[in-house]
Parts: structure tokens; sequence; C-alpha cells
């Protein structure tokens, strides 16, 4: 069962998004990121079209969202894939289960089949989860953020599956760690998109990454492992000197009610 996903969307001659509707059970998200919309009008139309119960509508302007209409609990259990998560429809920059990642989501599974595998941004543990689908997988998961920490042990709750190891520690500190003890991995996944960068300090995506994929897969994976990052930051550009390597998963991973948007960008790494 899912009953979480972009209903639809309208994007503009130059593949712009001008508004979206995710819907989240019986309610419904709204972002406009046009002035040009009225959004009371919208809101009222897309209730009545879609039976929703409500919307929570956001006005989008340079990267900043606030909520204008719409009220919801203040929690709510969805489902994807018959996987379930508590999301907050009320936070005004995201949810907490990206809508955009549900076939990553998918390959994860797929991928991490008998896997030690770890997931070294936690977030809620939207990719954990589907990583830990099969008993056969072991799951370590690294998150400093002790709400973030919460969302992870609820998720993992209410889905019946054993909680994984979490290192509460700095991502820095815990790459360290693993390089001294020497641990490995068969699966690394490594999600920088906005919500988790935003917590990297003194790192540039563009001029760092690179450096961090290549101590990843020479210090923390396995032989004949897999490393899958990510990311949703718009105008990034995987540096020339590790594309080589790398397994462009972007077509694969574009979700269909998000086309022509791709909002993430997916790379398989192997050693």
């Amino acid at each position: 069962m899912t009953n979480a996903y972009r209903i639809t969307q309208q994007v503009d001659s130059n593949e712009n998004l001008v508004f979206s509707l995710d819907k989240y059970d019986t309610f419904g998200v709204l972002e406009v990121f046009s002035d040009k919309i009225d959004i009371e009008m919208l809101y009222n139309k897309l209730k009545i079209e879609h039976s929703l119960t409500d919307i929570i509508a956001k006005e989008v302007f340079n990267g900043k969202k606030s909520i204008v209409f719409g009220n919801c609990p203040e929690r709510i259990t969805v489902e994807e894939n018959d996987f379930k998560f508590i999301v907050n429809l009320k936070n005004e920059q995201d949810t907490g289960l990206p809508l955009d990642k549900s076939e990553l989501r998918k390959l994860i599974k797929e991928y991490s089949n008998n896997k030690e595998v770890l997931d070294l941004f936690g977030y809620t543990g939207h990719l954990s989860i589907y990583a830990s689908a099969s008993e056969l997988n072991t799951v370590s998961i690294v998150e400093a953020d002790s709400k973030f920490v919460q969302k992870i042990k609820k998720n993992f709750e209410i889905n019946s599956i054993d909680l994984p190891q979490i290192w509460d520690t700095n991502f820095w500190n815990f790459i360290e760690m693993a390089k001294e003890s020497r641990t490995k991995w068969d699966m690394i996944l490594v999600d920088l998109s906005d919500y988790n960068l935003e917590r990297l300090k003194d790192f540039d995506l563009q001029k760092d990454h690179t450096e961090l994929i290549k101590t990843l897969q020479n210090r923390l994976l396995k032989q004949s492992g897999t490393l899958i990052f990510t990311t949703n930051v718009k105008g990034f550009v995987l540096d020339q000197y590790i594309r080589p390597g790398a397994d462009k998963l972007t077509n694969q991973i574009a979700t269909e009610a998000f086309k022509p948007l791709k909002n993430t960008q997916a790379f398989a790494f192997y050693n």
C-alpha cells in the first residue's frame, strides 16, 4: 500500500516548478513557487478536486517556505510500499519523507540484500528502513541530531523492524573512528541532499565531494562493495575525476509523477 505520493504539478516552459501537490494519507501539501498564482483559489480548487481532508498550502520564495493556509494533525502516519513513516506536514521546510526519492528507496532495498549497510546520514531513517527490509541485512546508522535519532527510532518501531545500531556522533568523527578501526561495509549510503547538507559545517558539496567519495571508497567500503551517492542540490555536477567510475542512476530513480523534473541525482560507485 502507498498513500504518500505526488498528485499533480505544473512546470513552466523552462521546466521550473510553478506549483506541486503531494498527498499524505487524506491530507495534501501544496507548494506554490509563483507570485502570479492565487494560492487561496488554487487551495480550494485542489482540495475539492482530490477529496482531501485539508491541504497545507505553502508559498516558496528564495527557497524559503511559509504556511499560508490549512490545518492537520501534528504527526501523520503514511505508507509507502507497505512501509510506514511518521511525517510532519506543518514543518515548513520538509515533511521527513522526501517523495521524490521513492524509486531510490526501492533501489536501495534491491541493492542491499544480504549486505552490511552503513547509512552515513540517518535523517529520519527513510533510506535505512528499506535497507533493513531483509533479515539478512545488517544496518548501521550515523546520526548526531537527537531529534532525528528519535524519528529514526519511531519509524523503525512502527514498522516492527529491530532497531539497527545508531552511532550518535559527528559525521566526520565517525569516519575517523571507522578508519582507525578498519571497519568496512558492503554498502554505504551517502545522501547529501539539502536537509543533510545544512548540518555539515565547512563542507562545500561541489568542491569537496570528490575527496569524500574517494575516502569512503578506499577506507570504509569493502572489496566488491557499493557506494550510493545522492543529492538534490540544483546545479551539482559530479567531478570529471571520479565520473568514469560511477554508474549514473538519475534516470533510473526519476519518479514518474515528478517528470520532467529530476530533483535527485544519484550515482553508484563499485569497489
